[in-house]
C-alpha cells in the first residue's frame, strides 16, 4: 500500500514537472523565469537585511535577527536534507530533460532557493507588511522556475516552501520572545 502511494506520488511529481517544464522554450519566459531564479542566489538577502538595519534600526535589528536565525535553521535543514535523501535532478532522472540554469549542487530535495525566498518574503511581509504580497509573489514564481529551468520537481519546491515558513516561523518566535525578555 506505501509503496504504491509512493510511487503514484512520483508519478504525478514527474507528470507535473513535465508540464511545467514543456512550457519553455519561448525566448522572453526562459530570461523573465532565469532571472527571477537568479534574483534568489542568495547574494540579495544580507543587502537587504543591511539596508533595513541601517535605514530602520529600531526594527531593522529584529529583522536582521530573525534573518540571520531563519537562515541557520533553513540552512541547517536543507543541508541535512540533501545528504539523506540525495533525489536526482529532472535533467538527470528523465529522458530528453536538459536544464536551463546551472544547479548550485547535485542534488533536488529539497529546493533551497524556494526556501529562501519563502523565509525572506515571510520575514519582510512580518516587519513590513505593505511588501508582503508582492515578496510571496515573487517567492510562488522563484519556485516555479525552478521546475520551469528543469532543476527541481514540484515536490521539491513544494518542501522547500514548507521550510521556508518553519524557519521563519521558528526564527520570528525566537526574536520576538527574546525581545519580550529585554
Amino acid at each position: 500500500m506505501i509503496k504504491r502511494l509512493w510511487h503514484s506520488g512520483v508519478y504525478w511529481d514527474t507528470v507535473l514537472f513535465s508540464a511545467i517544464f514543456d512550457l519553455n522554450g519561448w525566448r522572453i519566459l526562459d530570461r523573465f523565469f532565469f532571472a527571477v531564479s537568479r534574483s534568489a542566489d542568495g547574494f540579495a538577502y544580507p543587502t537587504a537585511c543591511l539596508l533595513v538595519l541601517r535605514s530602520q534600526p529600531s526594527i531593522g535589528l529584529s529583522f536582521f535577527s530573525a534573518a540571520l536565525a531563519g537562515f541557520a535553521v533553513e540552512i541547517a535543514v536543507y543541508k541535512i536534507a540533501k545528504h539523506l535523501v540525495k533525489r536526482s535532478r529532472p535533467f538527470r532522472a528523465l529522458p530528453d530533460i536538459h536544464h536551463l540554469i546551472a544547479p548550485p549542487d547535485q542534488f533536488s530535495f529539497p529546493s533551497g532557493h524556494t526556501a529562501g525566498a519563502v523565509l525572506f518574503a515571510l520575514l519582510a511581509a512580518h516587519f513590513f507588511p505593505a511588501f508582503g504580497m508582492p515578496l510571496f509573489l515573487w517567492a510562488a514564481l522563484v519556485g516555479f522556475s525552478r521546475i520551469y529551468l528543469g532543476v527541481h520537481y514540484p515536490s521539491d519546491v513544494c518542501t522547500g516552501a514548507i521550510l521556508g515558513l518553519a524557519s521563519g516561523k521558528i526564527a520570528l518566535a525566537a526574536v520576538l520572545s527574546a525581545s519580550r525578555l529585554i
